[in-house]
């Protein structure tokens, strides 16, 4: 089976546009909407709605999205934000943002290759920390503030942002948040 030929086929029958980034023989993949992209080789994946936006990448630096226009993590991550009050990024006063790292159980054991669970291990559930810059464009004339959220959801002491010229700055140090570190954010525009 040829699935860059049918990839082919299917953009001269104008089934999928022709604008579509599918290159099979390069690892890579679009879904028909565009709001799916899978970089095999370089080990990256972004998904883009007018509602949500995720970049999961080794490095997330390699791309940007309509809302996150700057990601730079310290390791590999996945960074994604979702409007919490049924409006697009764009207009929302209430997001939820994840800075998802790495989590393991205390004692657990991989293989070297991380593939094979060798080792369940137990609780606590341990949480790698990491640093993360980001740059969002969000609604204008609002006032942003990031909410490190409890396991439980509940907010923790709210981190005041800096908005300039449309643009909403984020710089977290997972490891220095008071309270602890948390891999998800309540982000609200008043």
């Amino acid at each position: 089976f040829d699935f860059g030929k049918l990839v082919d086929e299917l953009k001269a029958k104008k089934i999928l546009s022709s604008s579509n980034r599918t290159d099979a023989k390069n690892g890579i993949y679009e879904t028909d909407t565009g709001e799916i992209l899978l970089n095999a080789p370089q080990k990256y994946m972004t998904i883009k709605t007018a509602k949500t936006e995720v970049i999961a990448s080794e490095d997330p630096s390699t791309e940007t999205l309509d809302c996150m226009k700057s990601v730079s993590s310290s390791i590999p991550a996945t960074v994604a934000i979702s409007a919490m009050d049924g409006k697009t990024l764009a207009e929302s006063g209430k997001m939820l943002l994840f800075y998802l790292t790495e989590v393991a159980n205390t004692g657990m054991e991989l293989s070297s290759d991380r593939v094979t669970l060798k080792n369940l291990g137990k609780l606590p559930i341990l949480l790698r920390t990491g640093k993360l810059d980001l740059k969002l464009k969000l609604s204008p004339g609002k006032n942003y503030t990031l909410y490190p959220l409890r396991s439980d959801g509940f907010r923790r002491e709210g981190i005041p942002l800096k908005t300039k010229d449309g643009i909403t700055e984020i710089s977290l140090n997972t490891a220095k948040l008071p309270n602890g570190p948390s891999f998800y954010f309540e982000l609200e525009g008043k």
